[in-house]
């Protein structure tokens, strides 16, 4: 499995922006079942002047702006809010990051308070990724807006964030069980965002770390299974590692890393949905395996790295 570090990062992120930049399915891959390794970009602090977009932004150019400022709206009943701390320390940056993976129809960005700061210059299109980016320390609140519809899908606060922390907000088409609040006539928004820690820093104690989060469902019924990585190819792994029972309906449940020994492995469902798939893992790194779309694709991603 092909690993980007820190040296060439950006000569090979730029290189898979343009072999993929005539597909429809982003740099997440184009829909044909075929399985990636993904790399999210560098850390940068907040763009001073959104107007202006940096090298770290978005690849595609969004719908026309609204006028609205990201996370502007009104509070409301279809609002999807809820608290959120993360106080681990997981990176050597002294300020909080978050990234977004957006999974979802929608061009995405996001805002702080107070002050309204934008996070992305740019937003964030349909199965792409932003960069970290830095967040005050200060900052008591989140709002995550659908750009085109200027609509606030996800409102984090109390946000508590600590130094050296980095969160990911993965977004995603609302699940259609999910749509409606039990009880209320009130739709929710159609984009569903959850936060999650992750980790940055490698560890020096020989062992690999992966965690699977299943943004879709893996069948229409969106059974619960349980999904394992078994030893397998030239360098088989230690042990069989249990990555956990889930759905996607349980997103966002299941987010702690997984202790691995270094080496190859095979994805195994217990309902025997998933194609093939041989991943390897380094001791010290720490892993995100991603499942989405439909047909169900697979994304690992390289969460440690070099920090200069």
């Amino acid at each position: 499995m092909n690993r980007f570090r820190a040296g060439n990062k950006v000569l090979l992120l730029l290189c898979t922006l343009l072999i993929l930049s005539g597909c429809d399915g982003g740099i997440f891959g184009t829909g044909d079942g075929q399985d990636f390794s993904l790399d999210i970009p560098d850390a940068v602090g907040p763009n001073p002047n959104p107007d202006e977009p940096d090298d770290n932004d978005s690849v595609e150019t969004p719908p026309t702006d609204t006028g609205q400022e990201p996370g502007a709206s009104e509070p409301d009943d279809q609002q999807d809010s809820r608290a959120f701390e993360n106080l681990q320390i997981s990176s050597t940056n002294p300020q909080p990051l978050v990234s977004l993976l957006n999974f979802s129809d929608a061009f995405l960005n996001a805002s702080t308070s107070p002050g309204a700061v934008t996070l992305f210059a740019e937003s964030v299109s349909p199965t792409s990724i932003s960069g970290e980016t830095e967040i005050a320390l200060e900052a008591t609140a989140l709002n995550v807006t659908n750009v085109s519809t200027a609509e606030t899908v996800l409102v984090l606060s109390p946000l508590n964030l600590g130094a050296f922390s980095v969160s990911t907000l993965i977004a995603r088409n609302r699940l259609a069980a999910d749509a409606t609040e039990t009880g209320s006539d009130n739709s929710l928004p159609s984009v569903e965002v959850i936060p999650i820690f992750t980790q940055k820093q490698p560890s020096d104690d020989g062992v690999a770390r992966i965690r699977l989060l299943q943004v879709s469902p893996l069948d229409a019924d969106d059974q619960t299974a349980s999904i394992s990585l078994v030893p397998a190819g030239n360098q088989p792994g230690g042990a069989e590692v249990d990555l956990g029972t889930m759905s996607a309906a349980s997103l966002g449940q299941q987010t702690d890393y997984q202790s691995a020994s270094p080496g190859t492995y095979s994805l195994v469902d217990s309902l025997d949905r998933l194609s093939p798939l041989t991943l390897g893992l380094e001791a010290g790194e720490f892993y995100t395996l991603i499942l989405f779309g439909d047909p169900i694709r697979k994304a690992l991603m390289e969460d440690s790295r070099d920090e200069d």
